[in-house]
């Protein structure tokens, strides 16, 4: 984790939320629909880790090179508040709400086909690490 990170969760929280959350009020607070846009945005600031992986989950880098290049995907996680040592933006997972092409679904199941959750539907694709 880089150090830097701690002295920018506001406006890490910004950006995510788009309002500053109360640290006195949170341990963890969870997020969804976060575009490509934002998550670089949060690496390229120093709020997130590339580097940062959820369990089993590909690395934030890696995530981001994925939306880079399926840009309709977003993804899912949580921030960990300054009331804890380790700071940090997590990633879970991404979804596609809506009618993935045929590229999508490949894209998508070569890369997270391992998750501990994976769906794909009609209307809807997820993955899920724990």
């Amino acid at each position: 984790m880089k150090t830097e990170m701690k002295t920018n969760y506001a406006k890490r929280d910004e950006i995510i939320f788009g309002y500053q959350l109360d640290p006195t009020c949170y341990d963890i607070k969870h997020f969804e629909d976060l575009s490509y846009e934002k998550l670089k945005e949060l690496v390229d600031g120093d709020m997130a880790d590339p580097k940062e992986q959820q369990n089993d989950c590909p690395s934030i880098g890696e995530i981001l090179g994925f939306l880079k290049e399926n840009p309709r995907f977003t993804v899912h996680g949580y921030v960990v508040t300054p009331r804890r040592s380790d700071v940090r933006v997590s990633v879970e997972g991404v979804e596609l709400r809506g009618i993935a092409t045929a590229d999508e679904i490949v894209n998508f199941t070569k890369m997270f086909r391992k998750a501990d959750e994976f769906s794909i539907d009609s209307h809807y694709v997820r993955c899920w690490y724990d």
